[in-house]
């Protein structure tokens, strides 16, 4: 039996050491005043080995097709005039009937964005959808800049302005740690399983 305690205590600490190791969630931020100047129809940005893709729209209905049409802007003057934008919008940013849509990397929760270059009457909207050709549902309107809002949780959320023009300036999520947690359980399920069997041997051989 001393074997047996001995082994479970090593596996009891070696446990203790691999949830050590696994990373607190902690809020990282994408921030898109840079690359600056004309960019393509898409552009990626990557923080703490997370992607999210930028993507420029027309409009709803190129949205639709499924293929980027129009190239972004990402636009650097200083001030309140820093961010995402749209090189065929008005002032290089988001304009008119088009639109950015944002791909959200997998295992990020706890979303919230920044807009800039927003003054009355320029007002931002947000579509969140979970299909990358549908506009989605509205989950958030406003007029300022430079706050931060909250966004329920989608695969692809749709930056518009309905009236003026708006730059998008950061997002900001947590990584989910429930994915490398859950990974490891199969195994600590079987080494239990396996202790137990030992213990069981060692009994029948003490009788």
């Amino acid at each position: 039996m001393k074997a047996v305690k001995a082994l479970m205590l090593a596996s009891a600490v070696g446990v203790s050491l691999g949830l050590a190791g696994v990373p607190s969630a902690k809020a990282i931020t994408f921030d898109f005043t840079s690359p600056s100047g004309p960019l393509g129809t898409t552009q990626s940005y990557t923080v703490g080995g997370f992607t999210l893709t930028a993507a420029g729209f027309n409009n709803a209905a190129a949205l639709g097709v499924g293929t980027p049409n129009t190239n972004l802007f990402g636009k650097i003057l200083g001030g309140d005039e820093d961010g995402l934008g749209l090189l065929s919008g008005t002032d290089q940013e988001i304009s008119g009937l088009a639109l950015i849509r944002i791909t959200m990397a997998p295992f990020l929760t706890g979303v919230s964005f920044i807009m800039d270059s927003t003054t009355t009457p320029d007002t931002w909207q947000v579509f969140g959808s979970n299909s990358a050709t549908t506009l989605g549902v509205p989950v958030a309107t406003g007029t300022d800049e430079l706050v931060s809002h909250p966004l329920p949780n989608f695969a692809f959320y749709n930056f518009t302005a309905p009236t003026g023009d708006v730059l998008l300036r950061s997002i900001t999520a947590t990584p989910v740690p429930g994915p490398i947690v859950g990974a490891g359980l199969p195994g600590l399920l079987a080494a239990c399983a396996g202790l137990l069997g030992l213990a069981r041997r060692r009994r029948k051989q003490g009788a």
